[in-house]
């Protein structure tokens, strides 16, 4: 019997469309496992943009192999090709731009444990040799293995969604390794935590490296954030942060609330949509939340007006259970003379069991008069480069008494203080 053009042409277009839909599914089915375990996301249209931007992917490959020899030639031939490449390339770039901002693009979780991810794979690898299996064995018998890795799966998921947050066992300073930039949460409880800074120099969203995790230790909610100076790397992601978690209010020091850089009006206009702020923070104002409490060692309100930006910075010191730990930003020269002049005036006390490295462990004239006043047993290293040099000065002023441990070479930080005042630095790893 004859089939109809109208039929011959509908299975035709249904082959051109479902065939590489159903191959970019099988795809994204194959990869979602280990993006979920290694990078704690899933991408729940990933098989559909995947498709759409495929075309375009095609071209610029296509058009990369065929100009390739008019490159060789220089020339008019040369800016030809080289036009042409530009043009697709940006047609491509432009559309994943585009599909990133549908609804549901990324979405952020817990890593998904590797025995769970394996399990998916072995439920993959029953389904596909199914038929294989039956025509062995019969079809009950190869239904086996689908149905007992369907009940693993199943099982795993349920435990995962179930997870509790991890234990919160006392207040713990998570620093987060952002590379050369600055981002810490202050968890104080279990599901809140206060958001010291947020920011990054390099090209990635340091946004999403505090909600990943946020999400991770169960922190549901910022109780409040502060941004310690007007600087790029330590602001830059709290746009990304605010769409993710509520956050109540957000701090800074003086010299930010008033400031008229563009930049600072629009961050403060995005933010005041969303929380609090910004309130400013100066020398003798205090904070508490929980057993926690937060006292601002500096800058004083107004700040004197020949300070550069990183000497405006706000300086921390977190209490609980005896034992401290100091914050102080990026401050420079001036910022540690004055510090220390009212340090050894008696005005304020710098001392604390952890310090978090001023500038990113940069060395200053008064650096080593500076850790010397602190005397930390600790001090951590936000930063993406190596600060051999800082740590050789360390070692000089305490005789190897002072630890050191830098994210660029532990990853992330964490400081934890139990009841008892214990105090543990460890990587987030161990």
């Amino acid at each position: 019997r004859r089939e109809r053009p109208g039929r011959i042409l509908l299975r035709f277009v249904g082959r051109l469309v479902f065939g590489p839909l159903l191959a970019f599914a099988m795809l994204w089915l194959f990869a979602a496992p280990l993006v979920a375990h290694h990078f704690g996301y899933v991408t729940p249209w990933g098989w559909l943009q995947s498709l759409l931007i495929s075309p375009l992917a095609t071209a610029l490959i296509a058009c990369s192999v065929a100009g390739w020899p008019l490159l060789m030639l220089g020339g008019a031939p040369a800016d030809l090709a080289g036009g042409v490449l530009a043009k697709v390339a940006g047609l491509l770039t432009s559309a994943v731009q585009a599909l990133g901002t549908w609804p549901g693009t990324f979405v952020e979780i817990r890593p998904l444990p590797g025995w769970l991810a394996a399990a998916c794979y072995l439920l993959l690898a029953a389904v596909a040799f199914r038929r294989t299996l039956a025509a062995r064995i019969g079809p009950r018998r190869a239904a086996a293995p689908v149905v007992f890795a369907f009940l693993l799966v199943a099982g795993g998921l349920a435990a995962y969604l179930k997870q509790p947050a991890r234990s919160f066992r006392g207040p713990e300073l998570h620093v987060l390794d952002v590379g050369d930039g600055s981002a810490a949460l202050l968890r104080f409880a279990p599901h809140e935590a206060v958001l010291i800074d947020a920011g990054t120099r390099q090209n990635f969203d340091a946004g999403r490296v505090v909600v990943a995790a946020a999400r991770h230790l169960g922190i549901r909610r910022i109780a409040a954030a502060t941004v310690s100076h007007a600087n790029y790397d330590h602001f830059s992601g709290l746009p990304t942060i605010t769409e993710a978690l509520p956050l109540r209010r957000w701090y800074t020091n003086p010299a930010m609330v008033a400031s008229s850089r563009g930049s600072l009006r629009r961050l403060r206009a995005m933010l005041r949509k969303r929380t609090q702020g910004p309130r400013p923070l100066s020398a003798g104002d205090r904070l508490r939340f929980g057993e926690v409490r937060i006292e601002v060692l500096w800058p004083p309100d107004p700040p004197p007006a020949e300070l550069k930006a990183n000497d405006r910075s706000l300086v921390l010191r977190v209490l609980c259970a005896g034992r401290s730990i100091l914050l102080p930003g990026d401050i420079e020269a001036d910022a540690m003379r004055r510090l220390l002049d009212r340090y050894d005036r008696g005005v304020l006390d710098l001392h604390a069991d952890v310090l978090i490295a001023p500038h990113h462990g940069s060395i200053v004239a008064p650096t080593r008069e500076f850790l010397a006043a602190v005397q930390p047993d600790w001090i951590v290293v936000s930063t993406g480069r190596d600060r051999g040099a800082f740590v050789d000065l360390v070692d000089e002023v305490f005789a190897g008494a002072c630890r050191v441990r830098t994210t660029r070479d532990a990853g992330q930080i964490t400081i934890r203080i139990d009841p008892r005042g214990r105090l543990t630095v460890r990587p987030a790893s161990e």
